[in-house]
């Protein structure tokens, strides 16, 4: 086998093998998620701010006012398919998924609440 005369010859790392390379790239890319990161960030916010309010022993309204921010940011990132659902018919359906939404997004805040409250005990 002829010597190496590429820049990796230079460092004492060998060449990457072109098969090794094919290997690794028949692996699609992941991609970027767009206009995702704003979404992420409001349903951290919200379930920060339920942990917050029960550390500062507010109100328990504060879970109902999180899992509302919660519930209607999760509407915000799927708005398309509600439209679609409604379009088709599936009002029952989408009716049910609001409200488990909000129930998920109530669990959430409240959970994150009592650990507020929690903390402030300890």
């Amino acid at each position: 086998m002829p010597p190496q005369t590429s820049a990796h010859s230079k460092t004492g790392a060998s060449a990457p093998h072109p098969a090794r390379i094919a290997a690794i790239r028949t692996e699609p890319l992941p991609r970027a998620r767009r206009g995702q990161e704003g979404a992420d960030v409001l349903g951290f916010i919200s379930i920060f701010a339920a942990s917050v309010a029960g550390f500062a022993n507010v109100g328990v309204w504060a879970v109902a006012a999180c899992a509302i921010a919660l519930a209607s940011t999760s509407y915000a990132e799927h708005h398309a398919l509600y439209r679609r659902g409604q379009e088709l018919g599936l009002t029952d359906t989408l009716r049910s998924t609001v409200l488990r939404s909000f129930g998920n997004g109530l669990i959430a805040s409240g959970a994150a609440y009592f650990c507020g409250w929690f903390l402030r005990l300890i």
